[in-house]
């Protein structure tokens, strides 16, 4: 089964980052039991795309395909700003609840000079399959500190939300020893 992150590996056009977008009609309702559905969320040291999608709500215009079995090497909400690094969810529905065709929207501190602060994807979630939705790294743009929030939506409702603290990267010298064993320990 693929999963999906947000790939920046190309730039779109300028037309199309500066468009405004609007959301899709609106989706099945979310499930109320958003509260059981992020069973974790965390850091990938490294992380090989299998595949991409279209994804025109993204900067880049694509989403990366991998494997949803692909584990967080560390489980944290702090992200050292590091190129390679890629960050963000791993939901699973409950085993009763209807399939949910979700939107993915990542909000985030501003990329210049694109002057981009939110991107969204589509995800479909099947219950009892976890679905891992992440942030990577790829260009030095993107690597600005702050808060930066995964939010699940469906019928125009977020049914689950993870907030992630972005810093510099000697502010997170435990997530680089794991990623960079050979990096110092302050």
């Amino acid at each position: 089964m693929w999963t999906r992150f947000l790939s920046a590996a190309l730039i779109v056009m300028p037309a199309l980052v500066a468009a405004q977008v609007e959301l899709p009609a609106p989706r099945p309702e979310a499930p109320a039991e958003a509260a059981e559905m992020l069973i974790e969320h965390g850091v990938i040291c490294s992380l090989i795309p299998e595949g991409r999608e279209a994804a025109p709500d993204t900067e880049s215009g694509l989403i990366n395909l991998v494997p949803q079995d692909r584990t967080f090497d560390v489980l944290t909400d702090v992200v050292p700003a590091e190129m390679g690094l890629s960050f963000g969810v791993r939901i699973v529905l409950p085993e009763d609840a209807a399939p949910i065709d979700a939107r993915v929207v990542v909000r985030h501190p501003v990329f210049h000079p694109s002057g981009v602060t939110v991107q969204r994807w589509d995800a479909w979630l099947d219950p009892d399959t976890p679905a891992l939705n992440l942030f990577s790294f790829e260009l030095p743009h993107e690597l600005v500190t702050g808060e930066w929030v995964f939010q699940f939506r469906a019928g125009g409702t977020i049914f689950a939300e993870r907030r992630f603290r972005v810093v510099p990267p000697d502010a997170a010298p435990g997530v680089l020893s794991v990623c960079d064993p050979a990096a110092p320990i302050a």
